[in-house]
């Protein structure tokens, strides 16, 4: 059986990942502040401020003493504090770096030694969408500041432990429905509310994918289109219109089997499995626009 690592478990986005990794087989070992005992023999809960260093190490050791290992570790506990930048106290500092860098330094550098310990696994850092897209109606320059760090060692941690089996990438959300009032989201960000499931799917692909390593997976769906480079556009548009590889290929002069990496590389990037996924993700408006 294969153990998932969620921080941030006790609700919204945590508690669907606990939900989703249990869905697909794996053992879960859960951890916020607050959370409770599990009922299910297959779900180790650990309560604790995931800021403080001993909350990692009770972590690290209590997937391994009852599960015998460490497969995924989702790092989606945060902290978000919106105001503008000349506003932000002291205290703002250190609550947001606290559970954004601290939590994740502690418990990621742990992690990552128990994988490359046991020959590989895969961490997944949640992000935020206004890291590349922000917005001065809406000021977050901590949230900015510390998951745009989480972005930036993503692709470092990803290059650094390519060679020994452990896999780094990220999933960036825009707005997510999580608040019990969800009626509230309807006049948000022009109809670009995601759900916990979006969230949840795409890191489950992720952990799939185990050609994937070093990408950011944006779940917003006004912006999907504009992460693809020119070629993978091109192959994402005529893969949707249901060309082979074979045929992508000889259009755009490489091989069957790079045109498949290359569409692995748009399935991780618009956080879809399939060929199918591409026409809902690449409107039918594009195929005016397909080269000749």
């Amino acid at each position: 059986m294969r153990v998932a690592v969620v921080t941030g478990a006790s609700h919204g986005i945590g508690a669907g990942l606990v939900a989703g990794f249990r869905g697909a087989g794996y053992a879960v070992v859960a951890t916020s502040r607050s959370i409770g005992p599990a009922e299910d023999a297959d779900v180790l809960t650990v309560a604790g401020d995931i800021a403080e260093p001993d909350t990692a190490r009770r972590v690290v050791e209590g997937a391994v003493e009852r599960f015998g290992r460490i497969d995924t570790l989702v790092n989606n506990a945060g902290v978000f504090v919106g105001k503008p930048f000349t506003e932000y106290t002291p205290e703002d500092y250190a609550a947001v770096t606290a559970v954004n860098l601290t939590g994740f330094f502690h418990l990621t550098q742990r992690v990552i030694a128990q994988m490359v310990a046991q020959g590989g696994g895969h961490v997944v850092n949640i992000t935020a969408s206004l890291v590349d897209h922000a917005d001065s109606a809406a000021p977050s320059a901590l949230a900015a500041l510390t998951k745009g760090g989480l972005a930036a060692v993503t692709r470092a941690l990803a290059t650094e432990y390519a060679g020994r089996g452990v896999r780094v990438n990220a999933v960036a959300p825009g707005v997510i429905r999580t608040a019990p009032d969800l009626a509230a989201y309807d006049q948000l960000a022009d109809h670009r509310v995601g759900e916990i499931g979006d969230v949840v799917e795409a890191i489950l692909y992720l952990d799939r994918a185990g050609f994937v390593t070093g990408e950011k997976v944006r779940k917003r769906r006004d912006d999907t289109r504009n992460e693809l480079t020119p070629q993978e556009l091109h192959i994402a548009r005529l893969a949707r219109d249901g060309r082979t590889n074979p045929e992508i290929g000889v259009e755009l002069f490489i091989s069957p089997r790079t045109v498949e990496w290359h569409l692995r590389k748009v399935f991780a990037k618009l956080g879809i499995g399939s060929r199918m996924g591409l026409h809902d993700a690449l409107p039918d408006e594009d195929r005016e626009a397909t080269p000749a």
